[in-house]
């Protein structure tokens, strides 16, 4: 039996739970198991007095151990200590307080309830001559007050929010035929309409051909019988100072327009990566543009795809659990002249991510683990433990690797790390890469910004190698606003939201920017990562387990508490 407990630190996060009721808590901790082949078991030490124990259990051979009744605004310390079958009993654990906070009060049930409202078209007339109309607005809202409002003319791609207003002018899409409009509305509190107001019109030409009878002339919404010669009236720019919809797609070049037939419309608990699937389309049309837009509105995706036009398989990270997404496809050919789009398709996803159950932005299986006191940085500050950073072990190469967020980068929402032997195309792909691919989910500060990104390494990439990155469109290339520190331990990355060729692979200006990427060699041979020099390279700040260890510092036997504070049941808006 060894005298003292071995790396004796948190497997996973310590948590102080609040019930409903009263002010009391329960303390839950775990530990790294020992290793010994005689280990009987554990003792837990806790008390409310800094030396003093009042408490012993003997928790047997587990590794957690949940302490009732805490009080709040009191400071507790635990230690623990292990021992054999003959009943020795080891040194116990270095001390560690923890400091039980008061409960968060209640708060009023946040407005969860999205306005209702309705739109009429130029005070309900059944066609107009011109693009630019009229919408009449009314909206409600039970708890607070309607603030904002989207319009769209397919459903799909809505214009930017705007404030609320009972009229607004909007230009129709371009083509004539049977127009709808979609508005949204949003309340005080954040909350948009699930469903939109629709409101339809026909919009005809009226201006007859030159040198040709007229038939039933001035009559509202006919056209002449008679062939014309003249184009149709040129409308852009006719209401310059009106809202435009940016997004307004060309008028198709024939009558062909795709259905969606999976998922089913309104489909609940859809994968986060699932395969969207069409009508096929004729020989003449090799491509497929894909749209995917949240339910708030802002286009996710905006991807073309040439190997497979009836079917996409969504890329990772596009997707967020428990969201409502809509969808719609569109074939075109080899002059780019497309098909109509198909009627927008809606689908909900999957409520938690199976492979982040913690939902911390990290496949489960990639996470670093309490303990591993990895600092790659080299600040003196675990990386696990710096909100601006998240770690991960790569799944190719089983290195340590953190990403920092810098200039523009809001916020981290994933990273993970996958094996490019999941992308078959093979053009331009790197001979080697080393640790496989990571893919990054990046908030930027605002649409189109250029964010810049600092990765970690715990070994220095080897010499010559390159950062590549991979989309859909473009394939496999060497990415040029990569750059390598001397030691080759830290790469800077600069990414600009929604340009595919500077690191964007979703290719649309929507505050996220998507990039799977990593380091490539090209040689006919399998690189090696390089040693790290340990004056230079990164830092491990590793514990001790031998009878010395107390003399050569407080790291040994170091137990890392992470304390979650889980908030009183208050009701919420999914995200």
């Amino acid at each position: 039996m060894r005298k003292y407990i071995c790396a004796f630190c948190l497997s996973a996060a310590l948590l102080i739970l609040f019930p409903a009721q009263g002010t009391t808590a329960s303390l839950s901790i775990s530990w790294n198991r020992n290793t010994e082949s005689d280990l009987a078991g554990y003792k837990v030490y806790h008390g409310t007095r800094s030396g003093t124990f009042s408490t012993v259990v003997d928790v047997h051979n587990v590794t957690r151990y949940q302490i009732p009744n805490v009080q709040s605004g009191v400071t507790y310390y635990v230690a623990v200590s292990a021992y054999d079958r003959a009943g020795n009993e080891s040194t116990r654990s270095q001390t560690q307080s923890v400091f039980v906070p008061a409960p968060t009060p209640p708060t009023s049930p946040a407005d969860t309830t999205p306005p209702a409202g309705s739109l009429v078209i130029n005070a309900g007339a059944a066609s107009t001559s011109s693009n630019s109309v009229t919408l009449t607005l009314s909206a409600q809202d039970t708890g607070g007050t309607v603030t904002g409002m989207r319009v769209s003319n397919d459903g799909i791609t809505y214009s930017s929010e705007v404030a609320y207003a009972t009229s607004y002018r909007w230009t129709l899409s371009s083509g004539y035929g049977t127009k709808t409009v979609y508005v949204r509305f949003k309340d005080n509190s954040g909350n948009w309409m699930s469903s939109p107001a629709i409101d339809t019109i026909q919009f005809t030409a009226t201006t007859p051909p030159e040198g040709s009878a007229v038939i039933n002339p001035g009559g509202a919404g006919t056209p002449s019988e008679d062939k014309t010669t003249n184009e149709p009236a040129d409308q852009a720019g006719q209401n310059e100072d009106l809202p435009l919809d940016d997004n307004v797609s060309p008028e198709p070049h024939t009558s062909i327009k795709p259905v969606i037939i999976f998922p089913e419309d309104s489909a609940d608990n859809v994968s986060l990566t699932p395969v969207l699937e069409s009508t096929s389309p004729s020989s003449e049309y090799n491509q497929a543009e894909w749209e995917i837009s949240s339910d708030d509105g802002d286009l996710v995706l905006d991807l073309t795809t040439s190997s497979d036009p009836a079917e996409l398989v969504v890329p990772d990270l596009i997707l967020d659990p428990g969201v409502k997404y809509y969808c719609r496809v569109r074939f075109l050919d080899a002059q780019n002249k497309s098909t109509q789009w198909s009627d927008p398709l809606s689908f909900e996803t999957i409520q938690v991510d199976p492979l982040d159950f913690n939902m911390n932005g990290i496949p489960d299986d990639q996470e670093m683990l309490i303990g591993e006191e990895i600092d790659l940085d080299g600040n003196g500050i675990i990386d696990l433990l710096q909100d601006d950073m998240k770690s991960l072990v790569t799944l190719v190469g089983e290195e340590y690797l953190s990403v920092r967020r810098s200039t523009n980068c809001k916020a981290i929402k994933r990273l993970t790390s996958f094996d490019p032997e999941s992308i078959h195309t093979t053009d331009n792909k790197p001979a080697d890469l080393p640790i496989g691919l990571l893919d990054f989910k990046l908030e930027v500060e605002r649409p189109g910004d250029i964010a810049e990104v600092i990765v970690y390494l715990s070994n220095p990439a080897p010499e010559g190698s390159r950062w590549y990155i991979f989309d859909e469109m473009n394939g496999w290339k060497e990415y040029p606003y990569a750059t390598f520190s001397p030691e080759r331990t830290e790469v800077t990355l600069q990414l600009r939201d929604g340009d595919l060729n500077y690191g964007d692979s979703d290719g649309v200006a929507n505050g996220i920017i998507l990039d799977p990427c990593g380091i490539g060699v090209e040689t006919d041979h399998t690189a090696t990562l390089g040693v790290a020099d340990g004056s230079k390279g990164p830092c491990f700040m590793s514990t001790s387990a031998s009878d010395d260890a107390a003399a050569r510092g407080a790291l040994a036997g170091i137990l890392f508490m992470v304390i979650w504070l889980l908030k009183k049941r208050e009701s919420t808006k999914p995200l």
